[in-house]
């Protein structure tokens, strides 16, 4: 009776093994998935290249982006890729009446491309790609349910990218050091939220006329920018020029009421202090006019700025 339970059992497991090795050796389910995968990618193929997905692209691009009245855009070309998927848009130049500016402001080439998810905000990523003077620009985009998420890293760029943008094209020279995180709405305006960080090591002013007499460049060197933004209020929390070299060194804080209409028009609350060299004063004695009545400490002067940005009112204190 054990011998042939032994058989019996040693029966079974030859037939499970044999149906086993024809179920895993049979070369059918292989066939049929190599024939489904190769028909998927026939299809996809088929389908980008024959339903007319980029010029729809193009044409909502035209239409949502470049078809604003208050903003006009022109542009020499517009492509996409689908590898990553991208909108690339060459010789793309924005009105001055866009963002206020004294002249166009015009980016050689524009790419949106998608990128790696982001986790933190979470949301899809995308990167854009801005070329302005041969300085690149990669803000990394993330829209978020509360708004549009804007992260730009260690962004290098001239002051022939920043003087057009605030109207000083002759007051500002050197190579700045940009970092912000910030959050805008969708309708866009003024950043909800965010931080800003600005440094640079050869920041100069150019040769100016003030009231009739003529002030040599000015080599400050050192610039130093670090601001957040808080229910429209650029909270200023330090910003510093010149260093211990430089004819002059200024240092002052405090808070800009930001006007979502008119830039120009945003309040001023800034205080700080301001020293200059003893060469400076001697070379040009006529500043010692604008400093009567100045009380100083260790040779700085204070100072307190109100009015707006278009028309600061400093006063001495």
């Amino acid at each position: 009776m054990s011998q042939q339970t032994t058989s019996s059992t040693s029966n079974i497991n030859t037939s499970v093994e044999q149906v086993s090795d024809v179920y895993y050796k049979s070369p059918i389910p292989k066939r049929r998935l190599k024939l489904v995968g190769i028909g998927l990618a026939v299809f996809l193929i088929t389908f980008i290249f024959n339903f007319p997905l980029s010029q729809r692209i193009k044409n909502l691009v035209q239409y949502e982006v470049l078809g604003q009245l208050n903003c006009p855009v022109s542009h020499e070309q517009i492509g996409t890729g689908f590898f990553p998927p991208r909108i690339q848009i060459k010789g793309l130049n924005f009105s001055r009446q866009c963002f206020d500016t004294p002249q166009d402001i015009h980016f050689g080439q524009v790419t949106f491309r998608l990128a790696f998810p982001s986790f933190v905000p979470p949301g899809p990523r995308f990167l854009l790609s801005l070329d302005y003077n041969n300085d690149p620009i990669r803000p990394f985009i993330t829209p978020t349910y509360n708004g549009i998420h804007f992260n730009l890293r260690n962004a290098e760029f001239n002051h022939q990218f920043i003087a057009p943008l605030i109207g000083q094209e002759q007051f500002i020279r050197g190579d700045f050091l940009f970092n912000t995180i910030f959050t805008t709405s969708y309708s866009g305006g003024i950043p909800k939220s965010g931080n800003f960080q600005i440094k640079s090591t050869n920041f100069h002013i150019p040769s100016q006329n003030i009231q009739g007499f003529l002030v040599p460049t000015l080599n400050l060197n050192n610039l130093s920018l670090k601001a957040r933004i808080d229910d429209s209020t650029l909270i200023v929390e330090e910003f510093i020029t010149g260093d211990n070299a430089s004819p002059v060194r200024a240092q002052f804080s405090g808070n800009i009421n930001l006007n979502p209409t008119n830039l120009g028009m945003s309040e001023l609350d800034l205080s700080g202090s301001f020293r200059l060299s003893e060469d400076f004063l001697k070379e040009f004695s006529f500043i010692q006019l604008f400093l009567q009545g100045a009380g100083q400490q260790d040779g700085s002067y204070s100072l307190v700025i109100r009015g707006t940005l278009d028309n600061p009112a400093p006063n001495f204190r």
